[in-house]
């Protein structure tokens, strides 16, 4: 399994992460854009679809869910700015309306921003979405319809050993071809995580499991796609 998912890449290049929800960049990819905002020449843009309003998070606190995206947005603008990200962008299509939108209307808005950033390497989730979530299947397509209209050099899914997706996600997930050390960066991506502190009245058990698993491995897993 590889280490180095620039491998060959030259420098200045530019890596762009594509996920549907506010939070999704911490927990899939946090580690690897903490790292490059280390390494030199290496510009990060992340691309967040929706602002997250129907995880329920604010009902259990007795908040309106109207302002749910509100928060998730400023949590989403905190845990970039912690992973120092250089190019935040936020959409706002619905969350878990993705699917629904006009075919190849996400794929085409995608592509379009690739080729704005001028995106070397892209960082999404695969087919399976990793927990199987509508939108996080729709996000994948789109990003890699995108990536190959945009002439994108790479495209890694976000994966994790083959044992996890069995007995914890309870799914086949794509086998990892690259495998980051994030242990020099653990913390930041602990403290971007925290930064969603809203999902956290969601459930507690997906930072047991990041943690878990960072402890075990200190690694964060990908399959190329591209």
């Amino acid at each position: 399994m590889e280490s180095d998912i620039l491998a060959g890449i030259a420098r200045p290049c530019c890596v762009m992460t594509v996920f549907p929800h506010p939070d999704d960049e911490s927990f899939a990819a946090g580690g690897t854009l903490a790292l490059f905002a280390r390494a030199s020449g290496v510009r990060r843009v992340s691309l967040c679809l929706t602002k997250g309003g129907k995880s329920g998070a604010l009902l259990k606190v007795g908040l309106p869910e109207s302002r749910e995206t509100v928060i998730r947005e400023q949590e989403y603008r905190t845990s970039t700015a912690i992973l120092e990200v250089d190019q935040p962008l936020i959409w706002d299509y619905e969350d878990q309306g993705l699917p629904l939108l006009p075919e190849g209307e996400l794929r085409r808005r995608i592509a379009a921003t690739m080729r704005e950033v001028k995106a070397d390497v892209v960082i999404t989730y695969g087919p399976d979405g990793i927990t199987g979530h509508v939108d996080h299947q729709a996000c994948a397509q789109a990003a890699l319809e995108a990536a190959r209209d945009a002439g994108v050099r790479r495209l890694y899914a976000v994966s994790a050993p083959l044992w996890i997706g069995r007995a914890v996600l309870r799914r086949k997930l794509l086998p990892p071809t690259h495998a980051v050390d994030i242990r020099s960066v653990y913390g930041v991506k602990i403290l971007a995580l925290k930064a969603h502190a809203s999902q956290m009245l969601v459930s507690r058990e997906p930072m047991i499991w990041v943690g878990a698993i960072m402890r075990i491995f200190g690694k964060e897993f990908f399959h190329r796609m591209i």
